[in-house]
């Protein structure tokens, strides 16, 4: 039984543009490769593999597997309590943290954002009950009126609202 012959290969790694439409630039990320005595083919392990796509995310500004907890736990949250602050399903951000999927990259400026300090997660949580100031402006409020029903023809679309059209009235 012969010792697995390893080296050391350069391999590309293509980072997209914004759109995903075409390659704006390709780096060369060094990596380990096992040689099969057989046919002479370079394999690439998983840890290898994990390598050449932790480049290509640095290269975008994408947060890493372990950035995307660190920032969960310097929160002091859990990952139901994450995926709810960021509205979005559990086992999604189950799989960000686990590096099976990565965030968009307009996920990924949001999580950037708390974790810069930029944006905090009391005022995430502020966004997510409805904001009723566009009913103040006089829009015509028949128009946003639920008439799946006899019953319903004066109910507002929006419950919430109900204090706010009564009063504008």
């Amino acid at each position: 039984m012969s010792k697995e012959q390893t080296k050391q290969i350069k391999v590309p790694v293509r980072i997209p543009t914004l759109d995903g439409t075409a390659v704006a630039e390709t780096v060369m990320v060094e990596v380990t490769c096992t040689i099969d005595p057989l046919t002479g083919e370079e394999l690439l392990s998983g840890p290898e593999l994990e390598k050449l796509d932790q480049a290509k995310a640095r290269y975008m500004g994408l947060m890493l597997p372990d950035e995307i907890r660190q920032l969960r736990q310097t929160e002091g949250m859990t990952q139901r309590e994450m995926s709810e602050l960021l509205q979005i399903g559990e086992k999604t951000f189950t799989r960000w943290e686990s590096g099976r999927e990565r965030p968009s990259r307009s996920l990924n400026l949001l999580l950037r954002c708390l974790a810069d300090g930029k944006v905090n997660t009391a005022y995430l949580r502020s966004l997510r009950g409805p904001v009723c100031d566009w009913w103040t402006l006089g829009i015509n409020r028949e128009a946003y009126t639920l008439k799946t029903r006899p019953e319903d023809a004066k109910r507002p679309a929006y419950p919430c609202l109900m204090e706010e059209i009564q009063n504008a009235a």
